[in-house]
């Protein structure tokens, strides 16, 4: 595997690429277009790829919201060389999409890029106060995502502080899972958890249509899935039952994108006290098996460079070169 480092003012940019050969684009055009900014809440989103599809194969892409319901359920068509996918809902604004456009969609390899929905507002602040939610002491991080399926975006908090009543908070917008989207927060119904974590991530592991939650805990990472399984019932209830992969150590920051383009998310976390990045596979493998069990499968040493200590506390992925992986 070849890497490539590119460092700013304390900002890593890692490529990793399969070999130093270019990549042959497999997908001609797209909607919304990759890294669009302001894409319609309610668009469909379609790719014309090098050959002609069965309406099998189309059910094959994957799209996944960020904010709302993980990958996203609705209706496939191919027309030809096109796919299309139309959503049964729509996106929430201003959240990011991932596309994904497996193997056997493609017949080379797998394809995955990332577009934004639209927002509204001014760009004014206010310095407004409408609600507080006490969450303890010693909150770390926190993420935001629909995680009851009710059309609003609620938030999820982790602190780092064992001993506190429960280091895990679930923010409900409206305080119930009936969509009321007022933005005023109370408290859901959370697991029990007897440690700290340092950090979160959601997305939908195990592609049932509902956000999963990630936890960073020293040096490994345990997923809760919504529901309790992969069943998709039951959103919003999260059970007790932990699945972990062991990365490096003292991880401060998680990410999930599909990098190995089979359809399903993976993982990626920045290990602070090993200077490091490791990369976990949806299922082990590059099959699209969409299993939600992660299995470690490389990790990525930072280089010192100047006053930098290579000591990463985030990571985020994106197809910042425009050739269809997310580095």
């Amino acid at each position: 595997m070849k890497q490539n480092f590119y460092f700013s003012a304390g900002l890593f940019m890692l490529g990793l690429t399969v070999s130093s050969a270019a990549q042959t684009p497999v997908i001609s055009s797209r909607a919304p277009a990759r890294n669009a900014l302001s894409a319609p809440a309610t668009t469909a989103v379609s790719a014309t790829l090098a050959q002609s599809l069965t309406a099998s194969a189309a059910a094959t892409l994957g799209v996944y919201s960020a904010k709302a319901g993980g990958k996203r359920k609705g209706s496939y068509s191919a027309a030809d060389k096109t796919v299309t996918f139309n959503p049964a809902s729509a996106f929430q604004a201003g959240e990011t999409v991932l596309v994904t456009v497996p193997a056997a969609l493609t017949k080379a390899a797998g394809a995955v890029y990332q577009f934004t929905t639209e927002v509204g507002g001014n760009g004014h602040a206010q310095n407004l106060v409408t609600t507080r939610s006490f969450v303890g002491p010693g909150c770390y991080s926190f993420a935001t995502g629909d995680i009851d399926n009710d059309g609003d975006v609620d938030i999820v908090v982790v602190n780092q502080f064992s001993s506190y009543s429960n280091p895990l908070t679930l923010l409900l917008n409206g305080g119930d899972n009936k969509g009321t989207n007022t933005g005023v927060f109370s408290d859901g119904k959370a697991p029990a958890l007897t440690f700290g974590a340092m950090s979160t991530a959601l997305g939908d592991v195990d592609g049932d249509g509902d956000l999963d939650i990630l936890l960073a805990v020293s040096s490994e990472v345990f997923v809760l899935r919504n529901g309790g399984d992969a069943s998709g019932q039951a959103v919003g209830q999260f059970g007790t039952k932990l699945e972990g992969v062991t990365v490096g150590s003292t991880v401060r920051g998680l990410t999930l994108g599909d990098v190995d383009g089979d359809g399903d998310l993976d993982l990626v976390s920045a290990d602070s006290n090993s200077s490091s990045l490791t990369v976990c596979l949806n299922g082990g493998d590059n099959t699209g098996s969409n299993t939600g069990r992660f299995v470690k499968k490389s990790t990525v040493t930072l280089p010192v460079v100047g006053n930098a200590s290579g000591t990463p506390v985030s990571v985020v992925l994106a197809d910042v070169d425009g050739d269809d992986d997310l580095d």
